[in-house]
């Protein structure tokens, strides 16, 4: 993971990450090792995962 933020729009945490041949692996469930010793479960997706059509760019 090198990055992590809590998204209001999204109303849950979001991450990035370097995955080994993560275009192959969309939509794959992964479990990520924390800092604390627990573990997190999470989903490889595109990192354009919100407006990827860029509707919200595009106002009148």
């Amino acid at each position: 993971v090198t990055s992590s933020y809590m998204s209001p729009i999204l109303q849950r945490s979001i991450a990035l990450a370097v995955i080994k041949d993560g275009l192959n692996r969309m939509e794959q469930e992964v479990t990520i090792p924390l800092p604390d010793g627990r573990f997190a479960q999470a989903r490889i997706c595109s990192p354009v995962f919100y407006d990827p059509e860029g509707a919200r760019q595009n106002v009148d």
